[in-house]
């Protein structure tokens, strides 16, 4: 394999800085309302979940189409979002205060400290999550928390990232248009494994076991079926092949006499 072909390492390496580049973009245009924050970084995570179950997405259409479906719920998210992290803005801000000093300031930097982590982690998670799965809002924040505060090593990974990216934006602005694609990029093969084992089943499985209930009635893509029925265990397959029994019984035409 030669260095430049178009399976060379050089052009796989140009093709995802492009892809980097693009989503970034698509990233901050999406951001500039401030309450869509959540909404853009979601569709960001949703393209790279694709990426990682190797579906090869548009990244143009599927960012648009993602941005588009969470739209709705990723508004309350992020205006929720804002507010925790205006608190720990003024909890930080409150450092300053020269009260503060002693075994206070000591215990109060540490408090702050960890709220802010908190907080970090937890928005990551919640972008994470909704890009992934359908649920209610309430549900996502508990899981977010259960998740940050469960997979500590993971966390602290996601944490060094967040730092990062926003030490490399700070000191090197123009990298705005690429570091958030990468941020996302990283992120996302961290969480998968999460998301792997709090569904409890491997999605070979469940493609697998999607693919025989499906095989007679229905012919279509696995990601297809993820995104309309949200399938990512055996309960919502087994509920899903009892619709679809009570279905195919009203369905069969009643025998009247012989």
């Amino acid at each position: 394999m030669k260095l430049f072909d178009l399976d060379g390492p050089v052009y796989r390496i140009g093709n995802e800085l492009a892809d980097f580049m693009l989503l970034s973009i698509m990233f901050v245009i999406g951001c500039v309302p401030i309450v869509t924050i959540g909404a853009s970084s979601t569709a960001l995570y949703y393209v790279y979940g694709k990426k990682i179950r190797k579906e090869d997405p548009s990244i143009y259409r599927e960012f648009v189409k993602s941005y588009k479906q969470n739209f709705k719920q990723s508004i309350p998210m992020t205006i929720i979002l804002l507010l925790v992290w205006a608190s720990a803005s003024l909890y930080f801000l409150s450092l300053l205060n020269p009260t503060f000093q002693g075994l206070t300031l000591i215990i109060y930097s540490g408090f702050v400290l960890f709220f802010c982590i908190e907080v970090t982690l937890f928005s990551t998670y919640c972008f994470a999550i909704l890009s992934r799965f359908h649920m209610k809002l309430k549900n996502i924040f508990i899981l977010s928390f259960v998740l940050t505060n469960k997979h500590l090593v993971t966390s602290f990974l996601l944490l060094c990232l967040n730092i990062i990216a926003v030490l490399i934006i700070l000191f090197i602005p123009p990298t705005l248009l690429l570091v958030p694609g990468i941020l996302c990029y990283i992120a996302s093969y961290l969480i998968h494994p999460i998301f792997v084992k709090t569904i409890g089943v491997s999605e070979e499985t469940i493609e697998e076991e999607v693919e025989e209930s499906f095989q007679d009635r229905r012919k279509r893509e696995l990601s297809e079926i993820y995104e309309e029925k949200a399938i990512y265990s055996f309960k919502d397959i087994e509920a899903i092949n009892k619709k679809a029994e009570l279905e195919n019984q009203k369905e069969e035409p009643i025998a009247i006499g012989e």
